[in-house]
């Protein structure tokens, strides 16, 4: 079975902090330490009322990468998501800022669905985008595009 390599994203939901990477050493802003290199069966979520951040990290694997859902607020920087699926999905409400950052999916780069947005600046997307049911994406400049 594929697997995803998250470089320490995943601690999120199993310790209940926000995850931040420098490097390639995660940091965590509260909560306890969390080992390098974590690897998961399946996608990171951010779901519910959370607010988190991700910065300088890599995911790969079959898809999605990224899964954003239920009012939750997530913040990517300087991250590669690189997946044979879609890479990210951004559903009920949940919203995704992207900066400087790749993303790309075999399958799309990102689907955006039941109200949920991306906001994005700086960031080179290859694949194809989908947006329905009020899926709403903001170019905030700097974008790159390749379908």
């Amino acid at each position: 079975m594929p697997r995803f390599l998250f470089v320490a994203f995943l601690a999120h939901v199993s310790f209940g902090c926000t995850v931040v990477l420098q490097g390639t050493q995660p940091t965590v802003e509260t909560g306890p330490a969390i080992p390098a290199g974590l690897t998961a069966s399946g996608p990171m979520r951010c779901e519910g009322n959370q607010e988190l951040s991700l910065v300088n990290a890599y995911i790969a694997g079959p898809g999605p990468a990224v899964v954003v859902s239920g009012n939750c607020l997530l913040t990517v920087e300087n991250t590669t998501l690189d997946v044979s699926g879609v890479a990210i999905q951004v559903e009920d409400n949940g919203q995704l800022t992207l900066r400087n950052s790749r993303v790309s999916g075999a399958g799309g780069s990102y689907a955006l669905s039941g109200n949920g947005s991306l906001h994005a600046s700086g960031t080179v997307f290859v694949g194809r985008r989908s947006a329905t049911e009020n899926g709403e994406f903001t170019d905030e400049g700097g974008n790159s595009f390749n379908d």
